[in-house]
C-alpha cells in the first residue's frame, strides 16, 4: 500500500513537472517599462515700478493699481519722500527703499510676477510681516484663483502708509513673502 502511494504521489509530481514544461514551453512574457520626468515650479519678479519716483509729486493717498505700471491717486504739492525699486537675487527679491518718509506719505510698488518654471502655477499664501502700528501694507492685484502658465506673467502691488506713529529719525523694515505652489495643489 506504501509503494502505491509512493508511485502515485511520483506520477502526479511528473504530470505537474511535464504540465509545468508545458506552459513554459508555450508561453510569453511582455515587460512594460517607463520614465518619468517631473517639471519644475518657478517664479520670478520680472518688472516693478514705483509710485513715486524722482520725477513726481509724492503720493497723497493709497490711490488705484489698474496694471503692475499704472497707479492713479492723489498728489500733494510737494516733493519730499522717494520710493525706489530694484529686483534682485535673479528675481527672487524686490527690494524697496523709502527714503525721508513721514507720516500720511503713501508709497506703492507695482510688480510683475513671470512663472520661470516647466508647469502652471498659482498664488498659495502672502505674508506681510512689518511694525504695523507703523506702517499699514496692504497687497492687490494678486488673483489667488488665477493659472499662470509656463511663461506667462501676472501682476500685483504692494500700497504701504506711513501712520502717525512714525517717529524722526526711525528706521522700520518689512517683509513680504508670496509663496507660489504647482496649481494642482491649491484649492
Amino acid at each position: 500500500m506504501k509503494s502505491k502511494m509512493v508511485a502515485a504521489f511520483a506520477l502526479v509530481m511528473i504530470a505537474l513537472m511535464v504540465a509545468g514544461f508545458a506552459y513554459a514551453a508555450w508561453s510569453e512574457t511582455l515587460t512594460i517599462s517607463g520614465t518619468v520626468n517631473t517639471g519644475s515650479v518657478g517664479a520670478k519678479f520680472d518688472k516693478a515700478k514705483s509710485n513715486d519716483d524722482d520725477r513726481k509729486w509724492d503720493p497723497c493717498e493709497l490711490g488705484t493699481w489698474t496694471n503692475w505700471d499704472e497707479w492713479s491717486g492723489n498728489r500733494c504739492s510737494y516733493d519730499v519722500a522717494k520710493t525706489k525699486v530694484e529686483i534682485k537675487d535673479n528675481g527672487k527679491t524686490l527690494k524697496i527703499t523709502i527714503e525721508n518718509a513721514y507720516p500720511g506719505y503713501y508709497p506703492g510698488v507695482g510688480f510683475l510676477v513671470k512663472n520661470t518654471g516647466d508647469v502652471p502655477i498659482k498664488y498659495s499664501s502672502i505674508n506681510i510681516a512689518s511694525d504695523t502700528s507703523v506702517l499699514d501694507i496692504k497687497y492687490g492685484g494678486l488673483v489667488f484663483t488665477k493659472v499662470i502658465e509656463k511663461g506667462e506673467t501676472d501682476w500685483g502691488y504692494i500700497a504701504i502708509k506711513v501712520t502717525d506713529s512714525a517717529a524722526e529719525h526711525a528706521t522700520y523694515t518689512f517683509t513680504v513673502t508670496i509663496e507660489f505652489k504647482l496649481w494642482t495643489l491649491v484649492q
